[in-house]
């Protein structure tokens, strides 16, 4: 774990609606994630933790059904908070099935309302406004001065594994990609596709944080475990689209 993130960490512990003295001076950047903050630490998490050095963050959570505990607060307003200098995080609501069709609609509107919500009260206007969710779009409902597809992932081919439509996924794709004022891109294949469709694409790969995976290099092995023979290894997010099967087998 990086030192950012152990200091956004800390601070997640702390109370509260907002902490102006936190965050630095200057417009707001609002970033929309796919993954929730206390979740597993993916891109999302080092885009904003990395953002923050420079400008202040609003981290927008995946909207949390208004059926979930407890549902009195939920549903009164959502649930903003202090991580650390510079970033704050916000916990929209949203109906259950949030993605479905004739749904996805009232989500977008629900999580537009949160961030400018969350935005007035951190006395903020929102410079620029990433998004990555093709299914309920926010682009242009925020008020933004620069919009920002960020393309994570193929979402067209994607669709069958999430259990959605191809060509409604392809529609939420475009629809951003032509909002947008620019597209970042994940990989090579994503900025090809979409620069070739006319858009100004950025690429900006995944990585890693190789602090974290450096210190592998510095820990003396195990004394009590012992392997022999062949070692396969598997490293990363053990979620419900990895087939346990098979790691069992091996």
């Amino acid at each position: 774990m990086s030192d950012a993130r152990l200091d956004a960490v800390e601070f997640s512990t702390t109370t509260g609606v907002d902490h102006p003295s936190l965050l630095p001076k200057g417009g707001l950047v609002v970033l929309r994630a796919a993954n929730r903050w206390d979740g597993p630490w993916f891109a999302d998490q080092q885009l904003a933790v990395s953002l923050a050095k420079h400008v202040p963050v609003l981290y927008v959570d995946p909207a949390t059904s208004v059926l979930s505990k407890p549902p009195k607060r939920a549903l009164v307003r959502p649930w903003l908070r202090p991580l650390g200098p510079g970033l704050t995080r916000l916990t929209p609501v949203a109906p259950p099935a949030a993605d479905r069709v004739g749904i996805s609609s009232i989500t977008a509107r629900m999580v537009a309302r949160s961030i400018v919500t969350a935005a007035r009260s951190m006395g903020r206007q929102i410079e620029a406004l990433i998004d990555c969710a093709p299914l309920s779009p926010v682009l242009g409902r925020c008020g933004e001065s620069r919009r920002v597809y960020w393309a994570q992932d193929d979402f067209e081919a994607m669709a069958a594994l999430v259990g959605v439509s191809p060509r409604r996924m392809r529609k939420g794709e475009r629809r951003l990609a032509n909002d947008a004022d620019v597209v970042i891109a994940a990989n090579p294949q994503v900025a090809e596709v979409i620069s070739a469709r006319g858009h100004q694409t950025e690429l900006i790969p995944f990585g890693c944080d190789p602090d974290v995976f450096g210190r592998a290099l510095d820990v003396a092995s195990a004394a009590d475990i012992r392997l022999d023979g062949k070692i396969a290894g598997f490293m990363g997010h053990i979620g419900e689209r990895i087939d346990i099967r098979l790691l069992d087998a091996v």
